[in-house]
């Protein structure tokens, strides 16, 4: 067995350290407290970077259901000569406050065969795309109304086409036929556009800087 070392001044046997010191101890807890906030934070950026990516994905959802929407009455679009109209579209701009930015707030009133006030017209009806904005309340949702095609602005039935998410900007674009340009500044033309553009931005309701822009293009084929 091998003797215990002795220690120099005092000629007694040197005793075993055993433990920690009080230095080792705390250098301890701080590289514990290092490494535990670095993990709290990638965690928390992860979480948060999760719940961006959800939003957007809802967002993109919202903005599919709308166009959905608008397909259904661009699909249902009849001449002028049947209903004694013909599409009419609206340009103007809107100045986001939270955004401290102007957009555009385009609307669009579209002749359709459909049934108003739940009957079906056989000249058809009006149904207009705008944006409610209700500054009150900090909400601007995306609208469809419906009504004859005597009314100037068809108000008769409403519905709230996207009311889950802010529609910062709603732009409407029209092109008369394949040779031209897209008009941007309205439509009031007797005929038909060959086809019209559809632009919409979408900000999240709770984190109004988390925002997508889509867009989408819809044949106009009369009946």
């Amino acid at each position: 067995m091998s003797a215990r070392p002795m220690d120099t001044i005092t000629g007694k046997p040197r005793r075993r350290r055993s433990g920690f010191t009080l230095v080792e101890l705390l250098v301890v807890i701080v590289m514990m407290g290092v490494v535990s906030g670095i993990g709290i934070r990638t965690f928390f950026g992860m979480t948060s970077a999760w719940h961006d990516l959800k939003s957007m994905a809802d967002l993109d959802s919202v903005a599919y259901s709308a166009f959905q929407s608008m397909h259904a009455d661009f699909a249902d679009v009849i001449s002028a000569e049947l209903s004694g109209a013909s599409i009419r579209g609206r340009t103007a701009e809107y100045e986001y406050d939270q955004l401290k930015a102007r957009y555009m707030d385009d609307q669009i009133i579209l002749p359709v065969q459909t049934s108003v006030l739940g009957e079906l017209s056989l000249t058809g009806g009006s149904v207009r795309y705008y944006v409610a904005r209700d500054e009150t309340e900090g909400t601007h949702h995306l609208v469809r109304t419906v009504g004859d095609l005597t009314e100037d602005l068809p108000v008769s039935v409403l519905t709230n086409v996207i009311d889950r998410a802010n529609v910062i900007s709603l732009r409407f674009e029209f092109l008369a036929d394949e040779s031209s340009e897209w008009k941007d500044d309205g439509w009031d033309s007797l005929e038909l556009p060959a086809a019209v553009r559809v632009s919409i931005t979408l900000a999240d309701a709770d984190q109004n800087d988390l925002q997508i822009s889509r867009k989408t293009v819809f044949p106009i084929h009369v009946r």
